[in-house]
């Protein structure tokens, strides 16, 4: 295409809200934007002010909206200011309002709909009969539904058989995670202010921790091997409930060690401080937690689920069965054994694959692909 596309771009995750989301939203806007495109963005919050926090006439506009106590009068008054622009396509990423938004507003305006699919979008909702109607309905809408994993895209098909999907992976801004001096140096200091010894090898759980995330089936597997647990210390970042917190308390003191969400610059000393970095989710998409830890080339252990299925195998980390007590045990105490230089060829296979192919600009190169060619069908459909 030789016009400068023009994208109305809903979403409920973005700065400066957390989490993978929008760590993730954020990315891909400022990259397609990068290549060109013009993005108007509507934040849809759930209270504060309206308020515009970005403006460049060659890039589009990012704009805070408050959806209030009703959400579909928000909506509704969202419309006025949409209605009069010209746009190519409308985007939508979040579920319910985004989605919906997007799905309502595409068909107003005679634009095709681009859903994007990220974990729990998908995944929590197409189970919950409440919300799975207003799922389906924005799926059999969309022009494009591009996934974060292929997994994802193969349980939207069967449902969908016509629907065109795309597994796009979640990338990584490389520039933004690259090993300092000052990082190893945190990281050894950390080691050594926890007074750990030398052979014992720390596992990080890193991140948003919650319950799909599958923090106390890892402290529950853990407590049950009492061998493990005098060979290793858990490193968890992130906020913790307090159940979680309670089984943390069944393990042998001086095990394990807690921090709070830390800064992202901050974040690279504590990958490094650890010897395996373990991702044990029950479903997900393609955590950012894993693409951060293998761009610093930390060995990874994750479950064979979401976007960890196309990354993990037996050549770039450790996989076991998503909520198999068995199978984890046996992966960790496989990590356990082998030597340092298996441990370092997996990590450094697994740190090229996502340099080649999960790199934050062929992100925004393929999501560019696949809303230009959605683009130029549509237009092709409708003469």
């Amino acid at each position: 295409m030789t016009a400068k596309l023009r994208l109305l771009w809903l979403t409920q995750h973005y700065p400066p809200a957390s989490g993978g989301m929008a760590l993730s939203c954020d990315r891909i806007v400022s990259h397609l934007r990068h290549l060109g495109i013009s993005i108007t963005l509507y934040h849809l919050k759930r209270d504060g002010p309206n308020k515009q926090t970005y403006f460049s006439p060659e890039r589009g506009t990012d704009q805070r909206f408050a959806l209030g106590d009703n959400a579909a009068h928000s909506l509704n008054l969202l419309w006025l200011r949409v209605q009069p622009q010209q746009f190519d396509a409308v985007v939508g990423y979040g579920f319910p309002w985004a989605m919906h938004g997007a799905y309502v507003f595409a068909k107003w305006l005679q634009r095709p709909l681009v859903t994007l699919i990220r974990g729990n979008d998908f995944d929590i909702n197409i189970l919950d009969p409440r919300r799975s109607t207003m799922l389906m309905t924005v799926l059999q809408a969309s022009n494009a539904i591009l996934t974060v994993s292929q997994d994802k895209a193969l349980r939207i098909n069967a449902l969908l058989p016509t629907a065109y999907t795309q597994n796009i992976g979640n990338g990584i801004d490389l520039q933004q995670w690259r090993i300092l001096p000052f990082d190893q140096q945190q990281a050894t200091k950390w080691r050594r202010d926890k007074g750990l010894p030398p052979s014992c090898r720390v596992i990080g759980l890193i991140g948003h921790l919650k319950a799909k995330k599958g923090i106390p089936f890892f402290i529950e597997t853990l407590a049950r091997q009492q061998h493990l647990q005098h060979q290793v210390h858990l490193l968890l970042v992130g906020e913790l409930d307090n159940d979680t917190q309670q089984l943390l308390a069944t393990l042998p003191a001086g095990c394990w060690s807690h921090e709070v969400m830390l800064d992202r610059y901050e974040l690279p000393a504590r990958y490094l401080a650890c010897d395996l970095v373990a991702i044990t989710s029950f479903y997900d998409g393609t955590p950012n937690v894993l693409l951060e830890a293998a761009s610093l080339g930390r060995p990874v252990l994750g479950a064979h689920c979401g976007g960890m299925a196309d990354l993990l195998n037996e050549n770039t980390g450790w996989v076991f069965d998503a909520a198999d007590n068995a199978s984890l045990t046996a992966n960790l105490q496989h990590w356990l054994n082998s030597n340092e230089e298996l441990v370092a060829e997996r990590a450094q296979r697994l740190q090229q694959l996502v340099v080649n192919e999960y790199n934050a600009e062929q992100e925004a190169q393929r999501y560019l692909g696949a809303i230009e060619q959605t683009v130029l069908q549509s237009r092709k459909e409708q003469r």
